[in-house]
């Protein structure tokens, strides 16, 4: 073969590798090589589903090829992201965790196989990643800098086995940044250490002032240690954490539009207590009602219209934004992700209204739910914990944790999770719609049809319940039928993309290639990559 016959491309490389391996093997082999080939099972269908393809996976390596750097990125936070779920259920001496490492570099094709400096590079990030983390390289970062939402931390030039030149390596970070209440509990932390220092500081110039310049003559009688420290500054009390039972109902559920009251805050002062009477029980809301502005039905119209109220004063420095209130940014949240499906905007708002009101459970909530759509299971499951430690009986909290743990194909929690939300609330339509999913993912499509079917007896209008329901008769070959609830999930929210693209594969699959173009057309302008690929593929324009 001549140097004119190789065949080059560019393409993301992603290779991983198990950290401590031979630590593992020579403890259990055989329970290490089936836990081995169970992750990486894992590992070969979550490639797949970002649309990768797994090269080679000799003994405990596995090396992989993306036509994005995107799609390599993605999936690797959701391979270490479900890995890290798996070993929480093993125990600490026999979990296996991962190293990835992801280049952008030329290669040289041959047959299935690939070659060349960057699979080497690849191989080299990979060895300098943490277990159960990622590393990239400078031409990989700069593809995602922008385009996922992952922070990034620059490590500095390394030089490498068998690379002329040093690669800059970049970490990319996967666990979500530590909630407002862990911040809170290490400041106070700090502060109460801080306070011992100086105590102690303080106490150490006392008795070397009093030894050598304030003590009595050798024939009075000695001062105790006793009266020394009597004399010193006590240690101030730090503050003690906001208790769970401070937490009212009226502090996770917006209330009714014209009536948005103050961010929740501490209590105040006894002195200033009287100024505002405590809610009485009987002029609360009932429970039902409380579930129905939260959006526990899957819909919530007042928030829509708080959103329509406040559309367009994000990011504006009027004097109007300093004042609205965290339930006024959690409405605008809501609105932008459920009507407008405007994920980036609805977290800047769920993010500000946690910014005014750090106790606001539904809104920890929301992030959670828009976290899952993201792809990012694991923040997902953080935000939906603080949702629920914050609110117990939140059952948007326990949906939106269902909902990561089916991301993380952890179905048991995620079940148990589904059904506490409508214990809860036995009316709750999201919480069905859920299910459902939970249902399709483990292939039972029948009983997905069935939660999708009370989904839509309490909500006739929820698109999502169509959608999933749509995608469960397509799956048992019902096409027709599927293709209904599509229809009707597309007219009832046109602008959500994955209506249309499954529409397309149904439509493909009853031989209607011309409308299915259209339909991956549609959602293509949508920005569903997944439409955009398969187009790309059919070399058509969108």
């Amino acid at each position: 073969m001549t140097p004119h016959d190789l065949k080059r491309k560019l393409t993301a490389i992603l290779s991983a590798d198990v950290k401590g391996y031979s630590r593992l093997m020579g403890e259990d082999e055989e329970s290490t090589v089936r836990t081995l080939n169970a992750y990486k099972e894992v590992i070969r269908s979550l490639v797949g589903q970002h649309r990768g393809r797994v090269v080679d996976s000799p003994g405990d390596n596995l090396l992989a090829e993306f036509a994005s750097v995107v799609d390599a990125v993605q999936g690797a936070v959701e391979i270490q992201q479900v890995l890290r779920a798996k070993n929480a259920l093993l125990p600490e001496n026999r979990r296996m965790e991962f190293r990835i490492g992801i280049n952008l570099g030329d290669v040289i094709e041959e047959g299935d196989a690939i070659y060349g400096d960057g699979v080497n590079i690849a191989a080299r990030l990979e060895g300098l990643a943490e277990a159960g983390g990622i590393c990239l390289s400078e031409s990989a970062y700069q593809q995602i800098e922008n385009k996922l939402p992952l922070r990034y931390r620059y490590v500095g030039e390394h030089k490498v086995k068998n690379i002329a030149k040093p690669v800059r390596v970049y970490r990319a970070q996967i666990e979500p940044d530590a909630t407002p209440e862990k911040k809170a509990k290490l400041r106070r932390w700090r502060m109460a250490m801080t306070g011992v220092v100086i105590a102690v500081a303080v106490a150490a110039a006392g008795g070397t002032i009093w030894k050598f310049y304030l003590s009595p003559p050798p024939r009075r009688e000695a001062a105790s240690h006793e009266k020394i420290a009597e004399s010193l500054p006590a240690k101030p009390p730090s503050p003690a954490p906001p208790s769970g039972h401070l937490i009212t109902k009226q502090e996770i559920t917006p209330p009714s539009p014209g009536k948005v009251s103050k961010p929740a805050v501490l209590p105040a002062p006894k002195a200033k207590a009287a100024e505002k009477p405590a809610r009485s029980a009987d002029n609360a809301p009932k429970e039902g009602e409380q579930r129905k502005n939260e959006g526990m039905t899957g819909r919530t119209e007042e928030a829509l219209k708080e959103g329509e109220r406040f559309k367009g004063e994000l990011g504006k420095g009027t004097e109007e934004e300093a004042n609205v209130t965290a339930r006024s940014w959690f409405r605008k949240g809501y609105a932008l992700k459920y009507r407008e499906w405007n994920n980036e905007e609805a977290m800047k708002a769920f993010d500000k209204a946690i910014e005014i009101d750090p106790h606001f459970a539904s809104a920890y909530a929301g992030r959670a739910a828009i976290y899952s759509e993201w792809r990012q299971y694991q923040q997902a499951l953080s935000e939906s914990e603080q949702a629920i430690k914050l609110a117990p009986t939140l059952a948007w909290g326990y949906n939106a944790r269902g909902c990561a743990y089916i991301g993380l194909a952890n179905y048991d929690k995620a079940m148990e999770d589904l059904n506490r939300a409508l214990e809860l609330n036995p009316n709750y339509a999201g919480a069905y719609c859920s299910r459902s999913w939970a249902y399709f993912m483990l292939k039972d499509y029948r009983r997905a049809v069935e939660d999708a079917n009370k989904a839509l007896e309490m909500d006739p209008e929820f698109s999502i319940a169509y959608f999933r329901r749509g995608r469960a008769l397509a799956a048992l070959n019902n096409l027709q039928d599927a293709m209904r609830d599509f229809d009707k999930a597309i007219d009832l929210d046109p602008k959500y993309s994955w209506s249309l693209v499954h529409r397309g594969y149904t439509l493909l699959r009853l031989g209607q290639t011309e409308q299915a173009l259209e339909d991956f057309k549609k959602a293509a302008r949508l920005g569903n990559t997944d439409a955009q690929n398969y187009l790309t593929r059919k070399g058509a324009q969108w």
